[in-house]
C-alpha cells in the first residue's frame, strides 16, 4: 500500500487588505476621495493680470472649501477601506457616502459661484480667469460620491430600517453636539487668526484644519454629554405606584 505525499494546497488563503476593493460600491467611493484629495491640492481657478503673469488660487483659498472636502475625503476613504463599516447595515453608514456626496455637491457649486464671482473681479481690473482642473475633479468625484452611495443605498434598502426614535436625552444630545461642534470651530478659526501670523492662505487653512478636528471632537463630545444631562433633568418623573 502506497502513502500519497504529494503537497496538498491550503483549502483558503488569508483574505487581503484590499480584497474586498473588488467590491464596485467600495472601490468606486475610494476612488472618489482619492479625486477629492487630489483635487484639493490642485489649482481651483487660473487668472492673469495686466501686472502679474499668472495667479494661483487653491481649494484653500477664500472659503477654503478644499479644506473641508479634504477632510471629508478622510472619512470616506476609511469608509471604503472598512470591511465592516461597508458591510454594517446601521442606518448612519449606511448613508454615510450618500451624505457626503450630496454635501459635496453642494459645496462645489458654492466654490463654482465664488469662482465666478473672482473671475469676474479679474476681468474688472483687465485680466481674465477661468476655473480649473482642481474645482472640476472636485466636482467629478463629488459627483461619483453621490451615485455610488445611492447604489449602496438602494442594494441595502431591503435590509435597514430607517426609522428613528429619539428619546429626549438623545435629542439633547444632539443639539449639545452640534452646538459643541460649532463651538470648536469658532474656537479653531480664533486660534488660528492669533497665532498663526502669515499672509499663506495655504497654510492659514492647514493649520485651522488640523486644529479644527480635534476641538470639533472635542466639543460634540462634551456638548452632547451636557445637552443629554439638561435633557434629562427636564424629563417628566414617572408616576409613583400606588
Amino acid at each position: 500500500m502506497t502513502r500519497d505525499t504529494r503537497w496538498a494546497l491550503p483549502a483558503s488563503r488569508p483574505a487581503s487588505r484590499f480584497e474586498g476593493l473588488r467590491e464596485p460600491v467600495r472601490a468606486t467611493v475610494l476612488g472618489a476621495s482619492i479625486g477629492f484629495i487630489v483635487g484639493a491640492r490642485l489649482t481651483w481657478v487660473d487668472a492673469v493680470l495686466p501686472y502679474v503673469p499668472r495667479i494661483e488660487v487653491s481649494g484653500f483659498d477664500n472659503a477654503g472649501d478644499g479644506a473641508i472636502t479634504l477632510v471629508a475625503a478622510l472619512f470616506t476613504l476609511g469608509w471604503a477601506l472598512s470591511a465592516s463599516a461597508f458591510r454594517s447595515r446601521t442606518p448612519v453608514l449606511v448613508l454615510f457616502p450618500f451624505v457626503i456626496g450630496i454635501s459635496a455637491l453642494v459645496l462645489t457649486r458654492l466654490a463654482v459661484q465664488n469662482a465666478e464671482i473672482l473671475i469676474a473681479s479679474f476681468e474688472k481690473r483687465g485680466g481674465s480667469g477661468s476655473i480649473s482642473i482642481g474645482l472640476w475633479l472636485t466636482g467629478i468625484a463629488a459627483l461619483v460620491m453621490t451615485l455610488a452611495g445611492l447604489a449602496h443605498v438602494l442594494r441595502v434598502r431591503h435590509e435597514v430600517s430607517f426609522r428613528i426614535r429619539l428619546a429626549a436625552g438623545d435629542v439633547g444630545a444632539v443639539a449639545g453636539g452640534i452646538l459643541g461642534c460649532l463651538a470648536g470651530i469658532v474656537a479653531s478659526t480664533t486660534l488660528v487668526s492669533r497665532f498663526i501670523v502669515t499672509d499663506v492662505a495655504a497654510v492659514i487653512a492647514s493649520a485651522q484644519v488640523a486644529i479644527l478636528l480635534p476641538l470639533a471632537f472635542v466639543g460634540v463630545w462634551i456638548g452632547a454629554k451636557v445637552g443629554r444631562m439638561i435633557a434629562d433633568a427636564f424629563r417628566p418623573m414617572p408616576p409613583a405606584g400606588p
